[in-house]
């Protein structure tokens, strides 16, 4: 469940009453989200709710001010996350622990094994200069 889902009307009651009925649904979204997951840090647990609501629709505004009024579109940034996986699962890699890799990231050992070539590949062209001043 995300932290979102989690919001309870008690919960979102600090934020709700800084936005009012009147601000955009678009925004809302936004702020909410931001809302929820300043929530969950427990770093910020001690500022309270209400000075965590007020961060969420500080920096919503924010957004709004610097992107809005053109098309925008947010990227869901999948192949980051991905790739970051990636580097952990390598990180993670010692030689003899496909299937632990797999079973922990929900991968098949090929795709684990795809995946650690890949990073070899990478690392070796990182190492490896270029023939005769030629790019590859």
């Amino acid at each position: 469940m995300s932290g979102i889902e989690r919001l309870t009307m008690s919960t979102l009651a600090p934020l709700e009453a800084l936005l009012g009925d009147d601000y955009p649904e678009r925004l809302r979204e936004m702020a909410t989200c931001m809302y929820a997951q300043l929530l969950d840090e427990q770093d910020l647990q001690s500022l309270g709710r209400d000075r965590l609501a007020q961060l969420a629709a500080q920096l919503t505004n924010a957004l709004s001010a610097e992107l809005g009024g053109g098309n925008f579109y947010m990227h869901k940034a999948v192949a980051w996350r991905l790739s970051q996986r990636d580097r952990q699962l390598v990180n993670e890699f010692n030689g003899s622990n496909i299937p632990a890799l797999a079973h922990r990231y929900r991968l098949t050992e090929t795709r684990v094994r795809q995946i650690l070539a890949a990073a070899k590949a990478e690392e070796f062209q990182r190492r490896q200069p270029p023939l005769f001043g030629l790019e590859p």
